[in-house]
């Protein structure tokens, strides 16, 4: 009996030893771990800061097509709203910069087609048939953007990347080929008061201004070479020049998709 006591004491002994030990080697397993864990943190930190101090400015150059469709709408109901469909190409450069930063410049032809009615009611008090010019307009511009672009990876060679920022317009022409359906009374009153009623081009006219600020929104997806994107242009100067007696405002908003290749 005294043998089996003796037994259970030195087995308690030692079954304490080996859990004492157990725990101090698992303590010593997470100690080295959380050293390893900050040293890997401040590895990281040191190779960014470094990253950071020997950055350079590097390129990225894309050729790019894309689809738009623009609304030049009036605060005049007799300047019907028009909408315009068509596309733009151009080439891009985007100037790297750290933290996913990228500035975007670059230059577009951009091409856009519409028809829109201008309504007008008979001075001839025995009609009451409404007038009307009909308007088909093929407009040519330059587009160069200046945008702020910031990308973030979402998986292998796949991202995502937001912009903004303002595109200055340039107006080449806006050929406007009118077919006028009018009589007579209407013909006279728009000689009078100098509405065109034939084909002409609104900026030779000193119609519209030919410099236009818009200010860009988008985003898009990117896969190794090839990109994706749309946004929205919201135009803050009125393009009527010339003063009228309905004093008519008109602004341009467009949308747009493009495609665009890394080279």
């Amino acid at each position: 009996m005294q043998k089996y006591y003796i037994f259970m004491k030195k087995s308690i002994v030692l079954a304490f030893i080996i859990t004492f030990l157990s725990f101090c080697n698992v303590v010593s397993l997470l100690a080295q771990e959380s050293r390893n864990s900050i040293d890997f943190k401040q590895e990281d930190e040191k190779k960014e800061a470094l990253k950071r101090a020997n950055w350079k400015l590097t390129y990225t150059y894309r050729i790019e097509v894309g689809y738009e469709q623009d609304w030049l709408h009036s605060s005049n109901k007799t300047y019907q709203n028009t909408y315009l469909h068509g596309g733009k190409i151009g080439a891009t450069v985007d100037f790297n910069l750290p933290y996913n930063i990228s500035l975007q410049t670059g230059l577009f032809y951009k091409l856009t087609y519409g028809t829109n009615n201008q309504h007008f009611r008979s001075a001839d008090t025995a009609s009451i048939a409404v007038n009307y010019l009909r308007h088909q307009i093929l407009w040519h511009r330059l587009q160069i953007p200046v945008q702020v672009h910031y990308t973030q990876t979402l998986w292998r060679k796949l991202s995502m990347h937001f912009f903004f920022g303002p595109k200055f317009n340039i107006g080449l022409a806006m050929h406007d080929k009118i077919t006028p359906h009018i009589d007579n009374s209407v013909a006279a009153f728009l000689d009078e008061n100098g509405v065109f009623s034939e084909t002409y081009d609104r900026y030779a006219e000193s119609e519209l201004r030919r410099f236009d600020l818009s200010f860009t929104l988008g985003g898009g997806f990117t896969w190794d070479r090839y990109r994706l994107q749309a946004g929205y242009d919201f135009g803050v100067i009125n393009q009527y020049k010339k003063e009228t007696a309905a004093k008519v405002k008109a602004h341009n908003w467009s949308w747009f998709v493009g495609f665009s290749l890394k080279l």
